[in-house]
């Protein structure tokens, strides 16, 4: 009985769609011949349907057909909808698609938005109601200890929230509508009672008097958007992200964007995986110009972007929601993101690869930087702990590799060249750690430091070809500023190796090759300034 029931409903699924086709008009029940049925035109096995090429040509609005069929894939219990080959112009799309957790898998297809709306793509699940919480919880921790109203619905293997009104960017966003609020989401890996044990550590501090509340997420498990590319038919008078994945777990986005409204985003989303290649995103006034925003309380999230002619190839965002007056909050900041790829800029672009005022442990592996505009670097960090490993910065209008003092802390920098940029090469941050560069041929100083940049610690670093070696442009109020073990050139245009170095920095074991003495690499120091088993070479 059981077999029946479920042919049944298959039977119905597929029924539904094919009425609601015909519904629609003739023409969108034509297959590749003229003596395919129905069912044939869309059934190419039974976990797959395909959409005909000629039924997405004759549909005034491509992504209303495409929604029918995902439906009816998503009641058959049917994994897979496949499109058909198509170009930039012929699949027009006026509406969403929500993929359900469906695969939607092109081939070679170009999906055009013709007219607004928030995304095209998009696979979205849904949180529960909040529950307050009871006890304090500090960053760090691996458990947390829930209301039992919400412990009662919360299995090993489920998504739980957690979020506060404690402020987790840097000081120069309290305040500021830049100014972000802790939130984040954890896998459930046990429970004891109302005691949940979480996949990784708490990254932030909730606290009862900062209103702490918990929830449950239900995901869209497994939702995979892959051969495809977007674009528009107004690309500059239209607003429309590429995708939105939202509130997903295991996530899969290989899609193109190119000419388009708008990119790629991931919103509080597990354990995505994100490839793509944006070719131009004209609107570069605002998040319309971003190729791949990752955002909220996204985490463990990996991804390969490339291309350019865009705001910012890369960037990471808050969940922005409204708030009483009118305000806009942000909440969360995502974590453990993994980011390659190899971007270029052009005299209307910002940083290539970016993060704002949110997110924790975002990985840059690899990623080149070249060119951009006037006030354009080719890195920008504004996040906590974020990583720049291998990676280049050539031709950048702006500095190569900027680290925004008073919002970004705790940077490393490591095993990377950055070389040529309009400005400086490097701008440090507190607490950055800067280890085997090359910094070279840059405009003004090859590393450049500002107030609020106690802690930072330069090392094994070459120096080379800049206007200045190193700059001090501070006020003289940092502390614990470390260069060691660098090795700083005079040349014909690097004729200052240390410049009006402030507070109490500390230059150790540094080779300042081509200077006649220390006085003359190291001008004009401040009284509490050591220069200490440092050393004078040949040239």
């Amino acid at each position: 009985m059981a077999g029946n029931e479920a042919r049944a409903n298959h039977v119905v699924g597929r029924r539904a769609v094919l009425g609601a086709l015909a519904a629609g008009g003739a023409a969108l029940l034509a297959g590749d011949g003229p003596a395919l049925s129905p069912w044939r035109s869309l059934a190419r096995s039974p976990d797959r349907y395909r959409i005909p090429r000629r039924s997405l040509l004759a549909a005034d609005d491509a992504a209303s057909l495409i929604q029918l069929v995902i439906a009816a894939a998503h009641h058959d219990g049917a994994s897979t909808v496949e499109l058909p080959p198509g170009d930039p112009g012929e699949y027009l799309c006026r509406s969403p698609i929500e993929t359900r957790g469906i695969r939607l898998a092109g081939d070679r297809t170009t999906l055009t938005v013709a007219a607004d709306m928030r995304a095209l793509l998009t696979a979205t699940g849904a949180r529960g109601r909040a529950h307050r919480m009871r006890v304090d919880h500090r960053a760090g921790s691996s458990t947390l200890v829930v209301p039992g109203g919400l412990a009662a619905q919360v299995r090993p293997g489920d998504i739980v929230g957690v979020e506060s009104r404690g402020i987790v960017t840097g000081p120069r966003t309290v305040g500021t509508s830049q100014e972000g609020l802790a939130g984040e989401y954890h896998r459930v890996v046990g429970r004891s009672g109302t005691t949940l044990d979480l996949d990784t550590p708490l990254a932030w501090d909730h606290l009862r008097d900062d209103s702490a509340r918990a929830f449950r997420v239900t995901p869209v498990h497994q939702p995979v958007l892959e051969g495809m590319t977007v674009t528009a038919t107004s690309p500059t008078e239209l607003s429309c992200r590429a995708v939105l994945l939202r509130d997903s777990l295991h996530g899969v986005i290989d899609v193109d964007v190119g000419q388009a409204a708008g990119g790629i985003h991931v919103l509080n989303s597990l354990h995505a995986r994100v490839r793509a290649t944006v070719r131009s995103l004209p609107n570069r006034d605002d998040h319309r110009g971003y190729g791949v925003a990752i955002s909220g309380a996204s985490a463990h999230v990996q991804v390969d972007v490339s291309g350019g002619e865009c705001r910012h190839l890369f960037t990471t965002l808050a969940d922005e929601r409204e708030a009483p007056g009118g305000r806009r909050e942000q909440w969360g900041g995502p974590r453990e993101v993994q980011v390659t790829g190899r971007g270029t800029g052009d005299s209307r672009s910002l940083a290539i690869w970016d993060t704002h005022p949110y997110g924790h442990r975002i990985r840059f592996e690899r990623c080149e930087a070249i060119g951009g505009g006037r006030e354009a670097p080719g890195f920008q960090i504004r996040s906590v702990d974020t990583i720049i490993d291998r990676c280049s910065s050539t031709g950048s209008g702006d500095t190569a590799c900027k680290l925004q003092a008073g919002v970004a802390r705790g940077t490393q920098v490591r095993d990377s060249v950055l070389e040529s940029a309009g400005r400086h090469g490097l701008g440090l941050c507190e607490g950055a750690v800067v280890t085997r560069c090359v910094v070279r041929g840059n405009g003004a100083a090859g590393i450049v430091i500002v107030d609020d940049c106690s802690g930072a610690v330069v090392s094994e670093c070459e120096v080379v070809d800049n206007a200045f070696g190193i700059h001090d442009q501070s006020s003289g109020g940092n502390r614990g500023v470390v260069v060691q073990r660098c090795t700083i050139d005079r040349g014909e245009r690097q004729e200052i190796g240390v410049l009006t170095p402030r507070g109490a920095m500390s230059i150790t074991e540094t080779a300042f090759r081509g200077y006649g003495s220390l006085a003359d690499a190291v001008r004009e120091p401040g009284p509490a300034v050591r220069t200490t088993r440092s050393t004078l070479e040949q040239a």
